[in-house]
C-alpha cells in the first residue's frame, strides 16, 4: 500500500496534491488544521477550530469521489484558548463544544493512523498533525514519527514544518528520506514539472 499523511493548517495549500495523490494513494490520512475543514464538511460540529472556509465545497466533494480513502480523525484534543497554557482535553470530534477548537489528533485516531500505515510499503508525509510549535500538541507527531522508524515503515517526509519537526525530534537522519524541497516538495507531488528535473533528463 500506498499511504499519504496530510497535515498542517489549510486545505488551500494542499489542494493540488490531493488532487493529484488522491488517484494513486490507498489512503490519505488527513491531521492538523486542515482535518477540521474536512470533518465541518462532512457536518460536524468543528467549534472554534480552524477552517478554511473557502475549500469546504472541495473537501465536500473529496469525501464523496474518494469516501474509501480519506481517513479523517475521531478524536481530537481541545482547549477554549490557542495557546499552549490551558490544559486540554481529548473529546471525541462529534462532542466538540462551540468555544472549543482541536489543536492535535486525539489517541483513537492515533491508533487507526498506526494500523493504517503498519503495513505500507512507502509513505508521504507532508505536515504535522498538531499545532506543532505548542509543546502539549506536538506528542501525536513526534509520536507517529517515532513509530515509523520503530517499525522501518518507508517514508519520505515531504519538506518544511514535517522535517523540522523530525529534526527537533532527533528523527530526521532515521526515516527513509527527508525532502528539505519544501514548496518544490509540494509541486513535485502536485505532479507538476520542476525545472531542475526537467534539465537533467
Amino acid at each position: 500500500p500506498f499511504i499519504v499523511i496530510l497535515g498542517g493548517a489549510k486545505v488551500a495549500d494542499k489542494i493540488g496534491v490531493i488532487e493529484n495523490l488522491v488517484t494513486i494513494a490507498d489512503k490519505i490520512l488527513i491531521g492538523g488544521g486542515m482535518a477540521f475543514t474536512f470533518l465541518k464538511a462532512e457536518g460536524y460540529n468543528v467549534g472554534k477550530s480552524l477552517v478554511d472556509e473557502e475549500n469546504i465545497d472541495f473537501c465536500k466533494k473529496v469525501l464523496k469521489d474518494y469516501a474509501d480513502k480519506i481517513v479523517l480523525p475521531v478524536d481530537t484534543a481541545v482547549t477554549n484558548e490557542f495557546t499552549n497554557d490551558e490544559e486540554y482535553r481529548v473529546k471525541d470530534i462529534t462532542d466538540l463544544a462551540e468555544d472549543e477548537m482541536g489543536l492535535d489528533i486525539g489517541p483513537k485516531t492515533m491508533e487507526i493512523f498506526e494500523n493504517t500505515i503498519k503495513n505500507a510499503k512507502s509513505v508521504i508525509w507532508n505536515g504535522p498533525l498538531g499545532v506543532y510549535e505548542f509543546e502539549k500538541y506536538k506528542k501525536h507527531t513526534d509520536d507517529l514519527l517515532q513509530y515509523i522508524v520503530d517499525n522501518n515503515v518507508k517514508t519520505v517526509l515531504g519538506g518544511g514544518d514535517i522535517v523540522a519537526a523530525a529534526g527537533v525530534a532527533g528523527l530526521k537522519d532515521k526515516v527513509y528520506h527527508a525532502s528539505t524541497g519544501g514548496g518544490a516538495t509540494l509541486e513535485y507531488l502536485e505532479g507538476k514539472e520542476l525545472p531542475g528535473i526537467v534539465a537533467i533528463q
